[in-house]
């Protein structure tokens, strides 16, 4: 998705527009740039740009540059279509609601399947659930088990449609919603980057770009919250052992989203 609001803002600014290929091996289902954003993508094949012999958008590290170009024209992306049976399944969605407590869904990111400083506790999220729940907010997970989805793309568009506010960590969904609903309350959760901006230093560096690497959502109205390391100590026998892992805290996520969330919304 950082692709998509990088080509979307190089469109407006230069009228170009681009094709993309699907290469993701770990996601089976497809998501067609040219379905969702046609002013921006048209479909290609790897044979149509031997053939027409396309100059190639060198993109380097992608998020070292979508950052910078953020930070100097800090514009939300949107998705230019949406397809009806989408709409009509968020329309059925906010039928269902209840009147006055404000719906937040959220992805519990502890199925990162690399990088797995990313990983939350999923006690840490149900935490969040149950505090949003007392304040009068009904709450939706989009994997109510660990790396179990309930639908594909389209299911999980209409959910975020439907929805009042997001909460998910640094993956995929966060960057689907951040463009699909760049007006609606968003709280990122994500691990301390100061390793990754140590790692591309150098060449943000050669290009003399002023920020540091940064994959957050590229959206104006975003909460950020930073994982915070922390040690579990067990016995084994007469040996103790030391575990690491990352938690939040659910006052944080409370804090940065129920300002934003309008009363009966």
């Amino acid at each position: 998705m950082a692709s998509a609001w990088y080509a979307q803002h190089r469109r407006l600014k230069t009228g170009e527009r681009f094709g993309a290929l699907d290469r993701h091996l770990l996601i089976p289902e497809p998501f067609p740039m040219a379905l969702y954003f046609p002013d921006t993508f048209t479909t290609v094949t790897e044979e149509d740009i031997d053939r027409l012999q396309l100059p190639q958008w060198d993109q380097t590290v992608l998020w070292l540059n979508a950052t910078n170009e953020f930070a100097r024209n800090p514009a939300d992306g949107f998705f230019e279509h949406v397809p009806e049976s989408i709409l009509s399944a968020a329309r059925r969605l906010e039928e269902g609601k209840t009147a006055g407590r404000p719906m937040v869904l959220m992805h519990v990111l502890d199925d990162a399947a690399y990088n797995h400083k990313r990983n939350w506790r999923r006690a840490d999220a149900l935490a969040v659930a149950r505090a949003l729940e007392k304040e009068g907010c009904e709450v939706s997970l989009l994997n109510p088990e660990q790396g179990k989805f309930v639908g594909g793309y389209q299911d999980m568009m209409a959910k975020m449609l439907a929805a009042d506010a997001f909460i998910g960590g640094d993956t995929g969904p966060s960057h689907l919603f951040a463009q699909l609903c760049p007006d609606k309350p968003q709280v990122a959760v994500y691990p301390d980057m100061t390793e990754d901006q140590a790692n591309y230093r150098q060449l943000q560096e050669a290009q003399a770009l002023p920020l540091p690497w940064n994959s957050l959502p590229k959206k104006r109205k975003l909460a950020h919250i930073t994982l915070v390391c922390a040690r579990a100590t067990t016995w084994s026998g007469f040996w103790i052992k030391q575990r690491k892992y990352q938690r939040f805290y659910p006052a944080d996520v409370l804090r940065a989203l129920l300002p934003q969330l309008k009363p009966g919304r």
